[in-house]
C-alpha cells in the first residue's frame, strides 16, 4: 500500500466541522421541504368526499 501524505490526512475538528456542516445543510433542505408541502396543501382541493375540517369527526355513516 502507498503512504499517505501527512497534507491528506483530515483532522477530527476537520471532520466534525464538515459534519456540523453537512448536517445544516440536511436541516434547512428537511425545513424547505415541510415549508413547500405546507404550501402545497393549502393550494389543493380536497380530495371527493373528503372535508377541510379537521379532528376526529364521524362521517354520517358512522367511520371516522
Amino acid at each position: 500500500m502507498g503512504q499517505v501524505d501527512i497534507k491528506d490526512r483530515v483532522t477530527i475538528a476537520q471532520f466534525n466541522k464538515l459534519r456540523q456542516s453537512m448536517e445544516e445543510k440536511q436541516d434547512r433542505l428537511t425545513q424547505d421541504l415541510q415549508n413547500i408541502m405546507t404550501e402545497i396543501r393549502k393550494h389543493r382541493p380536497p380530495h371527493d368526499g373528503a372535508t377541510n375540517h379537521s379532528g376526529d369527526r364521524e362521517d354520517s355513516d358512522g367511520r371516522r
